[in-house]
């Protein structure tokens, strides 16, 4: 019998117990609530459940594992104080469990973990069939989930045909192309779980810390983002800290079916960080990488517009997919960088437990270099990196009669019309040294005022801004070299 249990007074380090991933798709076709809570804990009817939710079960008591986590039921989804308690605990949930169940390939709960037995081409067959290289009739299917090429080949010695299908690509790269890979819940249970099973329809996947193998037999290490989590204890710090850069942009790809999601979201890996490296965040910033993280960069069209209680600094701000650090981050000369920023006061407050509840107030005082700079985008020409060009005002023009090629970057939103100069506050945040060609590189934070900054007694309260892009200018000169040290509030 399939029932509810009650777990708060054990720790998830004494049970055995198997976690499903899946998608929840526009609806899903049963939940614990308020109502049904002191029912599914007599009995949860299996003929109720969605398919995804069966083949689970059914995978676990193959295994003799006594317990399934399954988040539509193991949560009381509309116990808003339970919801926020549960979603804090994601890394220990996920990397407690003995095995994380992942229904890759189905796009919500109906679509099951298992290829149905009427969506079989072909069955096995004795024999040998010839090499897939050596057929002529072969053809490509290739879509948003899946890459692969069929062949239908001769058996030798009968008339019956079989069809091999090719899989393209690394392993991670195949399951990483399934629905389930696409969605930002996601990605904190594919990085906790010790170990996964990933059902596709063309076959099973097995990854964990040392090693990913398929069932056709196919074994490789584990160069996924799963291994670098592992490798924490004897990885140097900047290897961790650019695991966190790579987690960040594979975060900002992906998708949610409800905006304000992405903060609880990222509370499983963000704890999971925390307690590896000793280090605390922001709303996704780190206190010991502050400036290299305030240097993240659209690098795609915006697909929605967070709460607006998230501030402009953090990346979490803009829902689109970001880079951190573009400018300097493959310098591997740490001495040949310089960070301006001083971070003087960072505060979040929350209605309830950090991440997973609402945002109170913010506040994040730094100092660093200021000036104004006038600009404008370039109507034409982009960059190598594909960033709009930046003009600014005073600039050198070449035989030609253009402008020299000295400035990158993006607005947060969309970009303002190109064509006329205007006039932005800009803070330093980071400054490539001289290079071979006596350049140097600055990587600053376009801004906007909110309040006007005469208003303020520098006594009292820092002048507020708000960061609406990012930019990075090379040259001989320095443009940031008379720039006064201020400090400043950013919202």
């Amino acid at each position: 019998m399939l029932r509810l249990v009650t777990s708060r007074d054990q720790s998830y380090s004494e049970l055995r117990y198997a976690t499903l991933s899946h998608c929840w798709g526009a609806k899903l076709p049963i939940f614990t609530s308020k109502a049904t809570r002191l029912d599914f804990q007599k009995c949860i009817p299996e003929d109720t459940l969605p398919q995804t939710f069966r083949d689970a079960v059914h995978i676990a008591r193959s295994l003799d594992i006594p317990y399934l986590w399954i988040d539509a039921l193991c949560i009381v989804q509309d116990d808003v104080d339970e919801w926020q308690n549960e979603a804090a605990k994601m890394h220990h949930i996920y990397s407690g469990s003995v095995l994380t169940i992942a229904a890759s390939e189905a796009e919500d709960s109906t679509g099951g973990c298992f290829m149905r037995q009427s969506s079989l081409l072909s069955s096995s067959v004795n024999g040998r069939a010839k090499p897939v290289k050596e057929t002529q009739d072969m053809h490509s299917n290739r879509n948003a989930y899946s890459s692969y090429e069929e062949a239908l080949l001769d058996v030798p010695g009968g008339d019956s045909k079989v069809m091999v299908r090719v899989q393209s690509g690394a392993p991670w790269s195949i399951q990483r192309r399934k629905p389930l890979s696409s969605r930002g819940w996601v990605l904190q249970e594919q990085l906790l779980s010790n170990r996964i099973v990933h059902c596709m329809q063309s076959e099973i996947h097995w990854q964990c810390r040392r090693a990913y193998r398929t069932q056709a037999g196919q074994m490789f290490d584990n160069d996924t983002l799963l291994q670098d989590r592992h490798n924490f204890s004897w990885s140097p710090s900047k290897r961790r800290e650019r695991t966190w850069c790579s987690w960040v942009e594979e975060y900002s790809t992906r998708n949610f079916t409800f905006i304000d999601d992405r903060v609880p979201a990222l509370a499983g890996i963000a704890n999971h960080y925390a307690s590896t490296t000793g280090d605390s965040h922001l709303l996704g910033l780190w206190r010991k990488t502050f400036s290299r993280d305030l240097l993240w960069i659209r690098v795609n069209d915006i697909k929605g517009h967070p709460c607006p209680s998230i501030p402009s600094w953090t990346w979490l701000s803009c829902y689109a997919p970001i880079e951190i650090d573009p400018f300097t981050k493959n310098m591997f000369d740490e001495d040949q960088k310089e960070d301006h920023i001083v971070l003087q006061e960072g505060n979040v407050s929350w209605s309830g437990p950090p991440m997973t509840s609402k945002i109170q107030s913010t506040r994040l005082v730094i100092s660093g270099p200021l000036q104004t700079l006038r600009l404008r985008v370039d109507p034409k020409a982009k960059a190598k990196a594909n960033f709009p060009c930046l003009h600014f005002e005073g600039e050198e023009l070449d035989e030609t009669g253009s402008h020299l090629w000295t400035g990158i970057g993006q607005f947060d939103a969309e970009e303002p019309s190109p064509g006329e100069y205007v006039d932005y506050p800009c803070l330093l945040v980071r400054t490539r040294k001289r290079d071979d060609q006596g350049r140097f590189k600055e990587a600053f934070l376009i801004l906007e005022e909110v309040v006007d900054a005469s208003c303020y007694d520098s006594r009292e309260e820092p002048p507020v801004f708000r960061r609406i892009g990012i930019a990075c200018k090379r040259g001989v000169k320095q443009t940031f070299r008379s720039a006064k040290n201020m400090t400043i509030r950013l919202s």
